[in-house]
């Protein structure tokens, strides 16, 4: 069986301060099962990055994530026991580096894997690996709560929902930052603030959270997953009108 963390891999990524491996499943209800991996998605589901980039050329990334999607939905048990086999392994790989390693769970799904692997083997993942830093992007308030004062790092994500205002300056009066996205193209300026906070460039690395503490807006350019450039822009201003992507311009 292939693995399940991706290390290094991701363009992003490689931009990171440290070493970082995500887990990539198929996102929301995408499974045989139905069972839903982003419970709180709202139009994020139509715009998800989980269907751009690299996926959009390799057919064979988008199989490997099936794969692991239902490897998770057959058998959760064995399925956390093999996460905790790569993680193990990834704490040696650091152990012997003498630094920390980042380890991001939810790339495109958005649990309490910390909560899952617990019931499912009785490993409290936080503890049981020092040289982890485990962080993660999640539109679930309850999480940002429950692991504020952990070395699980989460960023709230900015929801078009009714309730995510509300939810948005819990978040960032808990000191977590929150990610939004931008119509603001590749190469320019993203807004200076948004809501009152600072907005600080997330494009520029995954891992900024990890180093930059507080609350601050974690702004993301939108990257269209359409390839000519009429439907790129019809599909801006569908993501725009739907809420899921601020205007930059009128943020200014």
């Amino acid at each position: 069986m292939g693995k399940l963390l991706s290390l290094g891999g991701n363009a992003k990524t490689q931009k990171n301060r440290r070493l970082t491996a995500i887990m990539y499943l198929l996102p929301y209800t995408q499974n045989s099962k139905g069972i839903n991996l982003c419970p709180k998605a709202g139009e994020c589901k139509n715009f998800c990055l989980s269907e751009s980039g690299r996926v959009q050329m390799f057919n064979s990334i988008r199989i490997a994530r099936e794969k692991k999607t239902e490897r998770f939905i057959a058998d959760k048990k064995q399925f956390c026991l093999d996460l905790l086999k790569e993680l193990g392994s990834l704490q040696r790989k650091a152990d012997r580096l003498g630094q920390e390693i980042a380890v991001r769970l939810n790339g495109t799904s958005d649990v309490d894997w910390v909560s899952i692997i617990k019931r499912q083997t009785n490993v409290d993942v936080l503890s049981e690996f020092p040289s982890l830093v485990f962080y993660d992007y999640t539109k679930i308030i309850g999480k940002v709560r429950k692991y504020a004062d952990t070395n699980y790092r989460h960023t709230f994500s900015y929801s078009e929902d009714k309730d995510s205002m509300e939810h948005s300056r819990n978040a960032l009066s808990l000191g977590t930052p929150m990610s939004v996205v931008f119509s603001t193209k590749k190469g320019e300026a993203l807004p200076s603030e948004f809501l009152g906070y600072e907005v600080v460039d997330g494009d520029k690395a995954d891992d900024i959270m990890l180093d930059k503490s507080g609350g601050y807006i974690l702004g993301l350019r939108y990257k269209p997953q359409a390839r000519k450039k009429a439907d790129r822009e019809r599909e801006l201003a569908d993501a725009i009108a739907s809420g899921f992507v601020i205007n930059a311009n009128k943020n200014q």
